[in-house]
Parts: C-alpha cells; structure tokens; sequence
C-alpha cells in the first residue's frame, strides 16, 4: 500500500514524525481525508483543542504535488502553506519542460520576499510551461509569507519513509512493529 508520512525537522536537524499510516487504498482524496483526519483527532485529543497545530499561518507543508494530497491540505489547514518538492519539480520539469528547469533552479534558489526578482524570472517562463499552472507560492519562497528555513524538498518526509521500508513488507502496520 501507499505510505503517508508526516514529519518535521527541529533547529538541530534531527527529523521528527508526526505521523506515519499505510493507506490500504489508493492515494486519492478519501484515503488522504481519513488519515488527515485521524491526524487531526490525535493531534488535538489530548489539548481538547479545536484546531489541528498543523493549521498555523506559519506552518509550510511541503509535497510531491498529487492533487489530493493539495486538496485535502487546503481543506484541512487552510491557514498553512503549500511549497513543492524542489527534487519532484527539478524530476519532472526534466521530463517535461527543459526550458522551464533552469529558470526555475534560480526561482527556487530566491529568498523569501524577493518578489520583484521572482516575477522578473516567472515572465521569461515559456508559455507552455507546466510551471504557469502552479501557484507562485508553491514554487519560489519570495512569494510566500513564512521562510522555508532552507527546507525546499519533503525529504524530511522521505527519509522517515526509508526509515520504515520495513513497515512495507508486512500485512498490517502492527506487524512491523
């Protein structure tokens, strides 16, 4: 089955989870709404809170760029941001766009505020880049209101996946336990 993890990073690098589930359906949006769910269920249960911590204007959650997954983010925590994987984007563009890639290697490398230099890069973009169909915030941090910290990929998220590779090979998710 498809794994969904979340995790985070601290000041010190060192990579948390937050939440690790294995979707035994496809990833599409009811599988994602049910683990985002569950997600939010625990992360507040103790609190009593209403409001998921991941739903903070600070927040920058960062993904491959499946649909469902930016779907159910934005219906879950709208107050949070959505960057995308710079190492998808580069894997992709490669495929699909050569011309788009190198201008979006310096997009990417743009701190964040720099919106004047960011719009400047975005206007030499072909017109069929697939890059035009995809919200400015989500691809260069000068549009976004938070900083990235210098976290562009989800492989927070990756290496937390390899971590539990063995998890993969077992029926259920108790087993690799």
């Amino acid at each position: 089955g498809t794994m969904f993890v979340r995790a985070t990073k601290d000041a010190n690098d060192n990579i948390h989870p937050i939440s690790i589930s294995v979707l035994l359906a496809s990833e599409c949006e009811t599988s994602v709404q049910a683990v985002m769910l569950a997600e939010q269920l625990c992360l507040t249960a103790e609190s009593g809170a209403n409001e998921s911590p991941l739903d903070a204007a600070g927040r920058i959650t960062i993904t491959d760029g499946a649909r469902c997954l930016r779907s159910r983010q934005l219906a879950f925590h709208p107050h949070s941001h959505i960057w995308r994987c710079q190492h998808h984007m580069k894997s992709d563009l490669a495929k699909r766009c050569k011309a788009s890639l190198g201008i979006y290697q310096e997009l990417v490398l743009l701190p964040h505020g720099r919106v004047e230099q960011a719009n400047l890069r975005m206007e030499k973009l072909p017109s069929s880049s697939p890059l035009r169909k995809i919200p400015k915030e989500e691809l260069c941090q000068a549009y976004l209101p938070a900083s990235l910290h210098g976290t562009t990929t989800n492989n927070t998220a990756e290496v937390t996946n390899h971590m539990m590779q063995n998890a993969r090979t077992k029926q259920n998710l108790f087993e690799s336990m």
